[in-house]
């Protein structure tokens, strides 16, 4: 497993060891990479390691085969995060959600989705950019038109993630909401976990929700939406 660490100024190339690749190079750090600036989010996609950097404003791609810095993309402001997903390559932050041409590695057309003091955080998949606004609402992006639609039903939205067949929702008021990726419509009853922030990551066909409040990292079954769900400290 190849991974990539964010640090001021730098990202660093990790290598666990457990594959066949990753074995071969052993474990630890082995590549820095100076990009820019308060790196803030990675992004990662067969051409490389795409960077957002909060304080120069600017989207880096690095060639982790060679540990070289490809390009610099000037932003209109400093982003928040960037994801990959649908195709393409998407910055969220000033107030926009924008996609990367990936043939000119320039930004293509955005949409505004809020104000530029706005945070936005975003995640890609399941046919569309899921974005929160502000932590008070959710958008559904369409990636080939960049329309927007507003989901109704979530009030206090805190993270997203959009994979294996459905949107979860961590919503502050009413807990975990599983949503219809295409209608976004909720497709089950809320889930109260207790935990009113924190991430939500989905892997294996399992949804993880992590909580630094309580220390606390909850597993959700994404087939069912009753209880018993496992909870562990950390």
């Amino acid at each position: 497993l190849i991974a990539f660490a964010i640090s001021t100024g730098r990202i660093q190339l990790f290598a666990d060891g457990t594959d066949e690749i990753a074995a071969r190079i052993g474990r630890g750090v082995i590549a820095q990479i100076d990009t820019g600036r308060e790196a803030v989010d990675v992004g990662l996609r067969p051409d490389g390691a795409w960077v957002v950097h909060k304080e120069d404003s600017i989207l880096s791609l690095v060639n982790p085969a060679t540990d070289e810095l490809v390009t610099t993309i000037p932003l209109e402001g400093p982003a928040d995060e960037v994801e990959v997903g649908e195709g393409g390559v998407w910055i969220a932050g000033f107030g926009r959600v924008t996609p990367v041409d990936l043939e000119s590695n320039e930004l293509a057309k955005g949409v505004r989705v809020g104000a530029p003091y706005e945070p936005i955080e975003i995640s890609v998949g399941e046919g569309a950019v899921w974005a929160i606004v502000n932590y008070d609402r959710l958008l559904r992006i369409d990636p080939e038109t960049v329309e927007v639609k507003t989901i109704e039903g979530v009030g206090s939205p805190r993270d997203v993630a959009a994979r294996a067949g459905s949107v979860w929702v961590l919503d502050e008021q009413a807990g975990i909401v599983r949503l219809d990726p295409e209608t976004g419509s909720p497709i089950a009853k809320p889930i109260d976990t207790g935990v009113s922030t924190g991430d939500i990551s989905i892997a294996a066909g399992v949804v993880w929700l992590g909580d630094e409040g309580s220390n606390t990292v909850t597993r959700i079954r994404p087939r069912t939406t009753d209880p018993p769900y496992g909870r562990a400290g950390v």
